[in-house]
Parts: structure tokens; sequence; C-alpha cells
């Protein structure tokens, strides 16, 4: 592979992951949105607690170019996901 191709794999790489991560900033509003306007914030609450014991180990993911990475930033989504649902379940 020449420099100029390896060049071009890193611009798509690149170009890749910043459609990645403004697909997921439009996600987090969504999100955001949802978990704000859910009717019944307790029962969201306890539905999430519930899904939220079985996402880590299920989806684990060891086939990623940085596994730790996948794995580390999936925990950490899922910590601020679960801090803003116990948020919006408070009286």
């Amino acid at each position: 592979m020449s420099e100029q191709e390896m060049l071009e794999t890193i611009k798509r790489s690149e170009d890749i992951c910043s459609a990645m991560v403004g697909a997921m900033k439009a996600l987090e509003y969504g999100v955001r949105t949802l978990i704000a306007t859910h009717p019944d914030p307790e029962l969201m609450k306890h539905t999430w607690h519930d899904l939220l014991s079985d996402l880590p180990d299920r989806h684990q993911d060891t086939s990623a170019p940085n596994p730790q990475l996948f794995n580390a930033t999936m925990s950490a989504m899922l910590g601020v996901l679960t801090g803003q649902i116990d948020l919006a379940a408070r009286p």
C-alpha cells in the first residue's frame, strides 16, 4: 500500500468517525427528550435498571479494533443514561 493510499484510508476512517459521532450526538438529544417527557419516570427507572443488569455482558465486544475502549465507553454511556433516568424519576 502506498503512502497516498494509506492517507486516503485514514481520511475515510476519520470521515466515518465524524459521521458516527454526529449520529450519536443526535441520538443523545433524542434520548434526553424521551427521558424528560416519559409519562411514568418511575416505571422507566425500574425498567431501565432491570434491563441494565444484562447489557454489559451481552454486548461486550471482543472483535472491536480496541475492545477495551469500546467496552469502557459503553459502560460510561450507560452510566450517563442511568444518571439521567434516575434524575428524571426524582419526585
